[in-house]
Protein backbone atom coordinates (compact mmCIF):
# COMPACT_ATOMS: atom_id res chain seq x y z
CA UNK A 1 0.00 0.00 0.00
CA UNK A 2 1.02 3.26 -0.35
CA UNK A 3 3.08 5.11 2.14
CA UNK A 4 2.18 8.65 4.03
CA UNK A 5 4.77 9.84 6.40
CA UNK A 6 4.60 6.55 8.62
CA UNK A 7 0.77 5.71 7.51
CA UNK A 8 0.01 2.70 4.72
CA UNK A 9 -2.58 1.60 2.91
CA UNK A 10 -3.80 -1.75 4.74
CA UNK A 11 -4.05 -3.90 1.75
CA UNK A 12 -4.97 -7.47 3.25
CA UNK A 13 -4.18 -9.23 -0.64
CA UNK A 14 -0.58 -7.98 0.55
CA UNK A 15 0.95 -11.11 2.18
CA UNK A 16 4.26 -9.28 3.44
CA UNK A 17 1.99 -6.24 4.90
CA UNK A 18 -0.38 -9.52 6.16
CA UNK A 19 2.55 -10.73 8.18
CA UNK A 20 3.86 -7.41 9.12
CA UNK A 21 0.57 -6.29 10.89
CA UNK A 22 0.34 -9.46 12.93
CA UNK A 23 3.42 -10.27 13.77
CA UNK A 24 4.22 -6.16 15.16
CA UNK A 25 3.54 -6.14 18.97
CA UNK A 26 2.24 -2.49 18.37
CA UNK A 27 -1.41 -1.96 18.88
CA UNK A 28 -2.79 -1.02 15.32
CA UNK A 29 -4.58 2.05 15.18
CA UNK A 30 -7.09 2.00 11.94
CA UNK A 31 -8.90 4.88 10.18
CA UNK A 32 -11.58 3.18 8.49
CA UNK A 33 -13.74 5.67 5.67
CA UNK A 34 -15.27 5.40 2.75
CA UNK A 35 -13.06 5.76 -0.42
CA UNK A 36 -12.95 9.70 -0.94
CA UNK A 37 -14.28 11.49 -4.02
CA UNK A 38 -11.92 14.31 -3.93
CA UNK A 39 -8.09 14.58 -3.57
CA UNK A 40 -8.35 18.14 -1.11
CA UNK A 41 -10.67 15.53 1.04
CA UNK A 42 -7.59 12.90 1.72
CA UNK A 43 -5.43 15.78 2.11
CA UNK A 44 -7.55 17.09 4.50
CA UNK A 45 -7.35 13.41 6.33
CA UNK A 46 -3.96 13.35 6.31
CA UNK A 47 -3.21 16.60 7.92
CA UNK A 48 -5.63 15.95 10.87
CA UNK A 49 -3.50 11.74 11.06
CA UNK A 50 0.26 12.58 10.60
CA UNK A 51 0.51 15.04 13.70
CA UNK A 52 -0.96 11.74 15.59
CA UNK A 53 1.44 9.40 13.43
CA UNK A 54 4.19 11.68 14.80
CA UNK A 55 3.10 11.91 18.40
CA UNK A 56 2.40 7.94 18.92
CA UNK A 57 4.08 6.19 16.38
CA UNK A 58 5.87 4.53 19.49
CA UNK A 59 2.63 3.12 20.98
CA UNK A 60 0.71 2.49 17.67
CA UNK A 61 1.28 1.44 14.04
CA UNK A 62 -1.01 3.45 11.82
CA UNK A 63 -2.85 2.51 8.95
CA UNK A 64 -5.23 3.76 6.32
CA UNK A 65 -8.32 1.31 5.25
CA UNK A 66 -10.77 2.94 2.67
CA UNK A 67 -14.12 0.73 2.45
CA UNK A 68 -13.45 -1.38 -0.44
CA UNK A 69 -11.58 -4.20 -1.69
CA UNK A 70 -10.07 -6.31 0.94
CA UNK A 71 -10.29 -2.93 3.92
CA UNK A 72 -14.06 -3.80 3.70
CA UNK A 73 -12.99 -6.64 5.74
CA UNK A 74 -11.17 -4.86 8.09
CA UNK A 75 -14.57 -3.08 8.93
CA UNK A 76 -16.27 -5.83 9.10
CA UNK A 77 -14.01 -7.43 12.04
CA UNK A 78 -15.67 -4.43 13.86
CA UNK A 79 -18.95 -4.75 12.75
CA UNK A 80 -19.16 -1.47 11.00
CA UNK A 81 -20.82 -1.06 7.28
CA UNK A 82 -19.87 1.60 4.82
CA UNK A 83 -22.57 4.35 6.51
CA UNK A 84 -21.04 3.75 10.22
CA UNK A 85 -17.65 5.31 9.07
CA UNK A 86 -15.40 7.23 9.42
CA UNK A 87 -13.90 5.97 12.40
CA UNK A 88 -10.29 5.89 14.15
CA UNK A 89 -10.90 1.95 15.47
CA UNK A 90 -8.01 0.42 17.53
CA UNK A 91 -6.96 -3.52 17.40
CA UNK A 92 -4.60 -4.97 20.40
CA UNK A 93 -3.26 -7.89 17.91
CA UNK A 94 -2.02 -9.75 21.21
CA UNK A 95 -5.75 -9.67 23.53
CA UNK A 96 -7.70 -9.09 20.73
CA UNK A 97 -9.42 -5.92 21.79
CA UNK A 98 -11.02 -4.08 19.93
CA UNK A 99 -11.50 0.28 20.68
CA UNK A 100 -13.45 2.42 18.23
CA UNK A 101 -13.62 6.24 18.20
CA UNK A 102 -16.96 8.08 17.24
CA UNK A 103 -18.26 8.38 13.94
CA UNK A 104 -16.21 11.17 12.30
CA UNK A 105 -17.37 13.20 9.24
CA UNK A 106 -14.33 15.31 7.44
CA UNK A 107 -15.55 18.55 8.93
CA UNK A 108 -15.37 17.71 12.15
CA UNK A 109 -12.45 15.15 12.58
CA UNK A 110 -9.55 16.27 14.24
CA UNK A 111 -6.16 15.63 15.75
CA UNK A 112 -7.23 16.60 18.84
CA UNK A 113 -10.47 14.48 18.85
CA UNK A 114 -8.46 11.49 17.37
CA UNK A 115 -5.73 12.01 20.21
CA UNK A 116 -8.44 12.40 23.06
CA UNK A 117 -9.95 8.88 21.79
CA UNK A 118 -6.22 7.55 21.85
CA UNK A 119 -5.17 9.24 25.32
CA UNK A 120 -8.64 7.42 26.82
CA UNK A 121 -7.72 3.90 25.15
CA UNK A 122 -4.28 3.94 26.73
CA UNK A 123 -5.59 5.27 30.08
CA UNK A 124 -8.20 2.57 30.50
CA UNK A 125 -11.04 4.73 29.88
CA UNK A 126 -12.27 3.90 26.77
CA UNK A 127 -14.53 0.63 26.74
CA UNK A 128 -13.95 -1.97 24.64
CA UNK A 129 -16.04 -2.93 21.46
CA UNK A 130 -18.02 -6.24 21.94
CA UNK A 131 -18.59 -7.71 18.19
CA UNK A 132 -20.77 -11.15 18.37
CA UNK A 133 -20.70 -12.00 14.84
CA UNK A 134 -21.68 -15.69 15.18
CA UNK A 135 -24.11 -15.63 17.38
CA UNK A 136 -25.14 -18.70 19.14
CA UNK A 137 -28.26 -21.08 17.78
CA UNK A 138 -29.77 -21.47 21.37
CA UNK A 139 -29.88 -17.59 21.99
CA UNK A 140 -32.69 -17.93 19.04
CA UNK A 141 -34.58 -20.64 21.05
Amino acid sequence: GAVFGGLSVLDLGNDVQVQEVFSSMHPKAILLYNPFEEPADMERVLDALLPLVMRYHFIFDFYLCPYDGTCADVADVFAFFSHDLMRLVVHVTQTDAKYTSEQMSLEDMSEDGMAAFLDRMLDGYEPVREVVLDIPDHWNA
